[in-house]
């Protein structure tokens, strides 16, 4: 079964409609992304998807944002 994730988007919220189009529809480069990780996750991310650019989200280092990341763990639904 693939992973499914589940994005809510208000309609009046411009910047988070734009930021969808631009980084999951049309999907970003590794280029732009490694600038950000370590060489471990630059490995894994080529390993999954060799040269090809890959959908991601990113979201603003806020204390709310960091609590959340920071309770994440690998297989988590």
């Amino acid at each position: 079964m693939k992973n499914i994730f589940f994005l809510y988007i208000p309609p009046n919220n411009a910047e988070a409609i734009i930021h969808y189009q631009d980084t999951i529809i049309n999907k970003v480069s590794q280029e732009r992304i490694f600038r950000y990780v370590d060489q471990n996750v630059k490995n894994y991310l080529r390993r999954i998807f060799q040269d090809k650019p890959i959908a991601v989200w990113g979201s603003r280092n806020t204390p709310a944002n960091r609590s959340k990341f920071e309770k994440m763990e690998a297989g988590d639904n």
